[in-house]
């Protein structure tokens, strides 16, 4: 897509590049968490995970963790979001570093759900039924 920052970035339009393989591409983050913040790019354009080919997704985590290991990132966390507060709509992955001395690093606070632990029989049922599908496919 032309007008997508990644796939600028990707045809080597824009950014610089820190690694490349046949199927994505690593930058640094312009607007870090932490120092070290990477993103991890799919060449295949798409806005959601789902919409990736398989082997986009398993390299990509392959990849991320020989980047951490290469790079001696001992804590970190991996982000990735679809839709909902996903700044650039081309799928990406945040490896964002945890550095202990400056605390500096990903801060997520998990909010329960209204519905909470109640809702969890009824959803726990109604998830298995449809999961079962994927065992013929």
């Amino acid at each position: 897509m032309e007008s997508c920052l990644f796939c600028r970035i990707i045809k080597g339009e824009l950014g610089s590049v820190i690694y490349e393989t046949r199927r994505h591409v690593v930058i640094a983050d312009i607007n870090p968490v932490s120092l070290g913040h990477l993103l991890v790019i799919p060449k295949y354009h798409s806005a959601q995970m789902e919409g990736l080919p398989d082997e986009y997704l398993e390299e990509c985590l392959v990849l991320i963790k020989k980047i951490v290991l290469q790079l001696g990132i001992p804590k970190y966390n991996l982000l990735q979001n679809n839709g909902h507060i996903q700044s650039v709509h081309h799928v990406h992955y945040h490896i964002i570093p945890y550095c202990e001395k400056t605390q500096e690093g990903l801060q997520v606070e998990l909010k329960v759900s209204s519905t909470g632990k109640e809702s969890l029989p009824t959803i726990i049922e109604s998830y298995k039924k449809k999961l079962q599908v994927l065992n013929s496919k």
